[in-house]
């Protein structure tokens, strides 16, 4: 048998002290065995200047989107068409997806897809739903323009100020005005300027997304929107639901539009007065004003005293705003009374004698208002 010199020996221990000491000064090495990943403290920093690539689930969710439009547009352009429930249930579920992803980049995306100019019809209505996001689409561009709402506010509003500055489309127009609303664009004159334009668009005045956009001026509330729907020449039916939404939500706003603009219809000035609210005293001088003003027609003070106070209001969900809810119970009551009181001293003026059968109407009819809400 062959013997092993001492050296042999030798060379064996050193070997393990050598092993040993690797094992101790490398533990990465171990977690790649186990599966476990190494501590986030010891990657790495990125170096200044350098790019960061995106995340592998942000370039997931970009090409997703890109593939879920590609798909909408063949799929649209089928032999039979979808329905419109079909049609309805995929789009929805898509933004539902899509409000999912990262809101930058859905922005950024979105506004690569209407560059494109690329559109397929739907055969749907233009539909407002529930938080002003859209229940009916047009057209797949519109929809791609309901999508950005959920997006970053800041790069949604630069995606729909380009579109706005070239859109032929009144649904598309009504649609990106939406997230100008939702970045305070309001506030910087910009809303206003863009309610302007579309309201000297004579040619949009039957899609469905110009009626929408009327409801822009309540969404703005100034002063200066009440005017531009007074002085507006368009659809008479649109013009009075715009008016009266406006009122009822902003009486204060319209009463200076009203004393600003004399070129008003007078039985529309007549029923927008109707809508001003006796508990204030700036607005209950200005109804006593507009009664006892003795250029007042017989026929306008009856349209008036026939209405007043008028709290009607409309319902149904809004692009730009919440639903018009103006009046509530309790102000309804309080409103009663201050207008029963006075509705009694015009009753008791002689100088009114010639409105007293419409005054007596009226009081009576207050009177029983009030009895009612004890």
């Amino acid at each position: 048998m062959k013997i092993r010199s001492p050296w042999w020996g030798f060379m064996i221990l050193a070997g393990a002290i050598f092993i040993a000491v690797r094992s101790f000064d490398s533990p990465e090495a171990d977690r790649e065995n186990t599966g476990v990943a190494p501590s986030p403290a010891r990657r790495s920093a990125p170096q200044p200047g350098a790019s960061e690539e995106p995340l592998p689930a942000t370039r997931s969710d970009g090409t997703r989107i890109e593939s879920d439009w590609e798909e909408l547009l063949q799929w649209l352009e089928t032999d039979p068409k979808p329905s419109e429930e079909q049609i309805r249930k995929r789009l929805l579920a898509t933004r539902s997806a899509w409000a999912e992803m990262d809101p930058h980049l859905l922005a950024e995306t979105i506004g690569r897809l209407l560059e494109t100019g690329r559109d397929t019809a739907t055969g749907m209505k233009f539909r407002v739903g529930l938080h002003g996001f859209l229940n009916g689409w047009p057209t797949l561009r519109v929809f791609l323009l309901d999508a950005l709402v959920a997006a970053d506010p800041e790069t949604a509003a630069a995606v729909a100020k380009r579109l706005l500055d070239g859109t032929k489309s009144p649904d598309e127009y009504a649609v990106a005005l939406r997230s100008l609303t939702r970045d305070g664009s309001g506030s910087s004159g910009e809303l206003p300027a863009r309610f302007q334009y579309l309201l000297e668009k004579q040619e949009w005045q039957t899609s469905g997304g110009f009626a929408e956009t009327l409801d822009l001026a309540r969404t703005i509330g100034t002063r200066d929107a009440a005017a531009r729907l007074l002085r507006w020449t368009g659809n008479p039916e649109l013009k009075s639901m715009a008016l009266h939404e406006f009122a009822a939500d902003h009486p204060a706003e319209m009463l200076e539009s009203l004393r600003l603009e004399a070129a008003v219809d007078p039985l529309v000035r007549a029923n927008l007065m109707a809508r001003l609210d006796p508990q204030n005293p700036e607005q209950l001088a200005a109804l006593d004003e507009y009664l006892r003003d003795p250029a007042r027609t017989a026929e306008d003070a009856s349209v008036f005293l026939k209405s007043f106070p008028l709290r009607s209001a409309t319902t149904g969900h809004r692009l730009y705003s919440d639903s018009p809810a103006p009046y509530q119970m309790d102000r309804i009551a309080a409103g009663d009374r201050a207008a029963l009181a006075l509705v009694d001293g015009w009753a008791a003026d002689p100088a009114l004698e010639a409105m007293r059968a419409d005054l007596l109407a009226l009081r009576k009819r207050l009177g029983e208002w009030v009895e009612q809400a004890k």
